[in-house]
């Protein structure tokens, strides 16, 4: 099938709305409860959300980007503000336990604190014919653009369309963090959103900014092309990941299906 770069589509909504609302809050403070109980979860939440914010905020380094212009870093600039109370988490988690622990904690934090953002805005719809029905979906997510940098390849018969992704701002602020476990996860979540919120696409990936890899490659199917539509090989990215992201993938595919269609946290 030969595939041909098209132009992008106009976005028909704003820009995502900032991360740390309070439903997200509360699906982070149930696996905090879990991991480091309900007290201490708590007051981790409190100083890393409402008090380091203020007073023992990261600094701000946008020369690690290495951004073309300042419209782009004002736009990093605007993901970092979002991210901050994680950064915040994150730092706090690694002092109290360490620096494997705080990875491992964060990767299972980054599940409601992304997944919620996805399904706000990829939703399932049987009856798709062509795939620039989703790709218009895909860029009302990404808004204007200006943290994200892609093409867009679509088929001679528009049922599929290749993204390549080759920058992401909330990927490389929290990689410049030191948070590569959960920005790993960030990217695995595509994987829980389109395998279960978007059952009539096929969705497979390779190539993942969130391991280190220089690009994420995205391609997206309409399903009644493919025959064999739960092998593993869409879990390509997986790879090198540290952990073993398949079997977070699946649980959270479990709690989708044991809550009737819904995520809960």
């Amino acid at each position: 099938m030969e595939f041909h770069e098209v132009e992008k589509l106009q976005p028909q909504n704003s820009e995502m709305s900032p991360v740390a609302q309070f439903n997200i809050m509360k699906g982070i403070k149930n696996i905090l409860n879990d991991e480091i109980g309900s007290m201490k979860a708590t007051c981790i939440l409190i100083k890393s959300f409402f008090i380091d914010p203020l007073f023992n905020r990261p600094a701000w380094k946008p020369e690690v980007f290495k951004l073309p212009n300042n419209e782009v870093e004002q736009a990093y600039a605007k993901k970092f503000r979002d991210l901050v109370p994680f950064i915040c988490l994150f730092n706090r988690l690694k002092k109290d336990y360490g620096m494997k622990r705080a990875q491992m904690i964060t990767v299972k934090v980054s599940v409601p604190s992304s997944v919620p953002y996805l399904a706000k805005t990829f939703k399932t719809n049987p009856n798709i014919k062509d795939i620039d029905q989703f790709r218009q979906d895909m860029t009302n997510y990404l808004g204007k653009g200006t943290a994200f940098e892609w093409t867009e390849k679509v088929s001679e018969d528009k049922q599929e369309v290749k993204y390549k992704f080759t920058r992401c701002a909330y990927i490389e602020i929290l990689r410049a963090y030191k948070m590569e476990y959960a920005a790993s996860m960030v990217c695995y979540c595509d994987h829980i959103i389109f395998d279960n919120c978007t059952p009539e696409l096929y969705f497979k990936r390779d190539h993942c900014k969130g391991v280190g890899d220089s690009f994420c490659d995205h391609h997206y199917k309409i399903r009644n092309l493919i025959k064999d539509e739960n092998d593993n090989k869409r879990y390509g990215d997986t790879d090198k990941a540290p952990y073993d992201a398949i079997k977070i993938i699946k649980d959270w595919e479990r709690n989708f299906r044991n809550n009737n269609g819904q995520f809960k946290w």
